[in-house]
């Protein structure tokens, strides 16, 4: 289901986490996740008292609507969210209900507010109809993102509400050069593979300031167009963070684009991930035509 706008003022407790009255629970548990994460009064130091304000309006909606009898009880007296229904005065029961999803620890991203997370998290946002099954490949295009592979789309400067939301790839369109892909909110966009990075696991490596990072394995859940770095959920210990290209190792077959050689002829070039030397901080990639060569890690983007 394509979530709308939450409205943290309304006394619609579905409008509150900015879902419909016909929501799943999984709608209802992905719509609290991203706005617990968006408001946590951790997350908001500057305004901790307005954030923990809407921390417990989000906490009441979602224990109201998560619980089927709650829930019927609620669509049957749309008693509101400021009456006796359920206590917004309860701050400890939001920061349980927080840990249990998030472990209690809160990593900071300067852009996090901006995530859309219930989107890119992709909790229950499905393709509204089974991706129709891939038709062969020739021998040389494993470089194509495969059919029903999940991505957030970034860098769209005619259609910036689009950025930072995430989509499944439908088709590749070859004449094009450009994938068509669809939007949880149903829409179909013709997009170009610089615009897409897909949502997948990855090897930390090479991080610097945090050694104990490296080895770790943490799920893409954006991009960030202006650092050029990949926004990242570590679920050991749960956060969010942002790292760059050569600190995010990406298992073989993965379908990259190359960026940054010294033969502009193969900038923008799509390839695909067939070997990784970790004492080389190289990868062995094979282009679009079969060349086979090795690359940084910095050198491509998934």
């Amino acid at each position: 289901m394509c979530l709308t706008e939450p409205n943290l003022d309304s006394e619609n407790i579905y409008q509150v986490l900015g879902v419909h009255s016909g929501a799943t629970s999984k709608d209802i548990c992905a719509a609290y996740k991203r706005l617990a994460l968006r408001y946590h009064p951790d997350k908001n130091p500057d305004n901790r008292d307005k954030a923990e304000h809407a921390f417990k309006r989000i906490t009441c909606a979602y224990e109201t609507l998560r619980d089927p009898t709650k829930r019927q009880q609620y669509d049957s007296s749309r008693t509101p969210l400021h009456g006796g229904f359920c206590n917004v005065g309860s701050f400890k029961q939001g920061d349980d209900l927080y840990g249990k999803f998030f472990g209690g620890a809160v990593g900071g991203s300067s852009n996090i507010n901006n995530i859309d997370i219930a989107g890119i998290f992709n909790f229950d946002c499905k393709p509204r109809k089974k991706p129709a099954k891939a038709p062969a490949r020739p021998v040389h295009a494993t470089h194509l993102m495969s059919t029903g592979a999940t991505v957030v789309i970034h860098g769209l400067a005619k259609m910036p509400g689009y950025n930072g939301k995430s989509a499944n790839i439908r088709k590749w369109d070859a004449l094009k050069g450009r994938y068509e892909v669809l939007t949880d909110c149903a829409s179909v966009l013709s997009l170009r593979p610089q615009n897409l990075t897909q949502l997948c696991h990855v090897t930390v490596a090479g991080h610097e300031s945090q050694p104990e990072l490296d080895g770790k394995r943490a799920e893409i859940v954006d991009f960030n167009e202006e650092s050029g770095h990949y926004v990242l959920l570590l679920n050991d210990p749960p956060s969010v963070l942002e790292l760059p290209p050569r600190n995010c190792i990406f298992p073989q077959g993965t379908a990259a684009v190359l960026q940054g050689l010294s033969d502009d002829k193969l900038n923008g070039q799509m390839c695909s991930i067939v070997g990784v030397d970790h004492n080389t901080s190289r990868y062995l990639v094979e282009c679009e035509g079969g060349k086979q060569l090795k690359v940084r890690f910095e050198r491509i983007m998934c």
